[in-house]
C-alpha cells in the first residue's frame, strides 16, 4: 500500500495532508477529485455488465449499493440546487 500511495502522490492524485505519531491523512488534489466521476462510471460499467465476474451471486447492483448515495450524486454532479434526483441504477 505505500509504494502505491507514493505512486499515487507522484502522479499528483494525493497529497500528504498531516502526519503525527505514526499516523498520516491523505487528501486528494484538485486532479485527484477530477478522476472521482470518471472511476464511479466504471464501477458502474463493471458491475452492470461484468456482475458475473465481480459478485458471487452474479447480481448487478447500482451506485448507491456499492457507495453511499449523497456521496455519488455529490461526486457525479447530480445534486446541484433545484435539480431533480436521477436514478443511480
Amino acid at each position: 500500500m505505500t509504494k502505491r500511495l507514493k505512486e499515487l502522490e507522484a502522479a499528483g492524485f494525493i497529497v500528504r495532508a498531516e502526519t503525527r505519531r505514526g499516523y498520516v491523512r491523505w487528501e486528494l488534489t484538485e486532479k485527484g477529485a477530477d478522476v472521482v466521476p470518471i472511476l464511479l462510471t466504471m464501477v458502474q460499467f463493471g458491475s452492470k455488465w461484468y456482475a458475473d465476474e465481480v459478485y458471487s451471486d452474479k447480481t448487478a447492483r447500482p451506485l448507491n449499493e456499492i457507495f453511499d448515495e449523497a456521496y455519488v450524486r455529490k461526486e457525479l454532479g447530480l445534486t446541484p440546487a433545484g435539480s431533480r434526483r436521477v436514478a443511480l441504477s
